[in-house]
């Protein structure tokens, strides 16, 4: 029998097992390493967030709460770490959330006859005129496909606060784009 990664987490935060952390790691290494690498575009800077991490996700197993999903609670532990180490350097945050918003958010537009190379072009602009708090939003609800109550959980705000964030970001992209016609 397999066990889930809920229940792993819950029998490691009564009885430390090495071979089942080993399990967990194996699962999901690859998952935060390419999750880091989303955040900084660079696969050392990548592998180093993705050791840190591995120490905070031993170091924090007991914050886990039970009846909540492993990879919600994973996420947020990435993203909180990935967004510190952003921080650190403002402009890159805002340029590695627009670089990757820029491939499939056009769908944020109320329009529907732009073409592709403009669209690319125009987002790139419209995204640099919006706060990194704005394009971290847009990036978990339309690239990631997160859920509101998983934004809710990674971010840890109020749904009513995600979706006024993610209402106010999209018309604000909307708004600009506008003022370009």
């Amino acid at each position: 029998m397999t066990l889930s990664d809920e229940e792993i987490v819950l029998k490691l935060n009564t009885e430390f097992d090495s071979k089942l952390f080993s399990i967990l790691l194996e699962r999901h290494r690859p998952k935060i390493r390419n999750r880091c690498l989303i955040y900084v575009k660079d696969p050392d800077i990548a592998e180093d967030l993705c050791q840190d991490i591995l120490i905070k996700l031993y170091l924090k197993m007991n914050t886990f709460k039970r009846g909540s999903r492993f990879t919600t609670w994973l996420f947020a532990i990435i993203h909180n770490h990935c967004m510190d180490y952003l921080k650190k350097d403002r402009n890159k945050l805002h340029q590695e959330i627009t670089a990757e918003l820029s491939e499939g958010i056009i769908d944020l537009l109320d329009y529907d006859e732009i073409s592709n190379q403009m669209s690319e072009d125009l987002l790139y602009g419209l995204l640099d005129q919006i706060t990194p708090e704005g394009k971290l939003i847009l990036l978990l609800k339309y690239k990631e496909y997160k859920s509101i109550k998983e934004i809710q959980t990674a971010l840890n705000v109020t749904e009513s606060t995600v979706k006024m964030r993610l209402k106010r970001a999209k018309d604000k992209i909307n708004k600009l784009y506008e003022s370009r016609l």
